[in-house]
């Protein structure tokens, strides 16, 4: 096939696959709806996303997909093997909130789910730079890490309408409204210090390193930045395709624990590219809970890079 004669968008999707491909990934083919129960067991998850549903001629209630990550779970609880590694193309319909009514995006995505042992993070995560410089444009992977939350008791003791805010001003870099509510919930002296070091901790890996030197390597952050910085290391990059550590860069606990990143590209408001790890969220699909099991993932989005075909056309 000769690839010059498809538009941008397909030729990306072809490319994206031929990668994924031979990496080691499996293409997984979804229907475009599924049961409504497994999206509204997960509605935390999923956001608060509403969904368009139907009732098929049995009267079993199902939905238009709003997310492909909780029917690839489905899927792989089900395959015998312990390691499931695929990736999709596939339409999500969500609610769009500046025109408040249902519309369709394209995903093209890959998944890893590991029943025994979890995987470190590292092939993925050269696999999501790999996607983002077949982009036509000067691209950013931010990595960050959700431990400083995830493993804090203080947090896990604030009420989910709280945990939401706190994550939501670390999130706007907010550090007067996030040191007024951590103080307010009564937020220990050396964990808001942290909290509030790791709000403006951004950087490339070498200079996060050189602002982290310093830390008693005992803290929470100084922890978080050792996993992030050792995956770094391992990953790729140059002045068109760069790593950035930002750990501002922050997601619900009701989905991501551990690593999570983000990818831009020049001339997108948005990011293009979005994935972290979801180990809790693939136990509860796992049947066997006794099992160490992980998953790691990440999709993109075809729509947010409208920009950059139009900047090529």
């Amino acid at each position: 096939m000769d690839l010059s004669l498809l538009s941008p968008p397909e030729r990306l999707e072809i490319e994206l696959s031929i990668l994924y491909s031979k990496e080691g990934y499996v293409r997984t083919k979804l229907s475009q709806f599924d049961e409504y129960e497994l999206f509204d067991r997960h509605r935390a998850f999923l956001s608060g996303e509403r969904m368009l549903t139907f009732t098929d001629p049995h009267g079993k209630l199902f939905a238009l997909r709003p997310d492909v990550t909780l029917s690839v779970l489905k899927q792989a609880a089900y395959v015998p093997m312990d390691s499931v590694r695929v990736y999709y193309k596939e339409d999500v319909f969500r609610m769009s909130k500046e025109t408040r009514s249902f519309e369709s995006s394209r995903q093209i995505g890959v998944e890893r789910i590991e029943k025994s042992v979890p995987s470190s993070g590292k092939q993925i995560l050269s696999l999501a730079q790999k996607s983002l410089s077949l982009i036509p444009a000067d691209t950013v992977l931010v990595l960050s890490h959700m431990d400083l939350f995830d493993k804090n008791e203080w947090f896990h003791s604030l009420s989910a309408q709280d945990q939401d805010q706190v994550l939501f001003l670390m999130g706007q870099k907010n550090a007067h409204d996030l040191k007024q509510l951590l103080e307010a919930k009564g937020c220990p002296e050396l964990m808001e210090g942290q909290i509030l070091y790791a709000l403006n901790l951004t950087g490339s890996p070498e200079e996060i390193r050189e602002q982290t030197a310093m830390l008693p390597e005992d803290l929470m952050i100084s922890s978080c930045c050792r996993r992030v910085l050792e995956l770094a290391d391992q990953i790729p990059s140059d002045e068109h395709h760069r790593i950035v550590i930002d750990f501002s860069l922050v997601n619900s606990l009701n989905f991501y624990n551990g690593l999570i990143f983000q990818g831009f590209a020049e001339g997108c408001s948005h990011y293009v590219l979005s994935g972290g790890r979801y180990d809790r969220l693939a136990a509860e699909f796992i049947s066997d809970r006794d099992k160490n099991c992980g998953a790691i993932g990440f999709a993109i989005s075809m729509d947010e890079l409208e920009p950059v075909w139009k900047e090529r056309s």
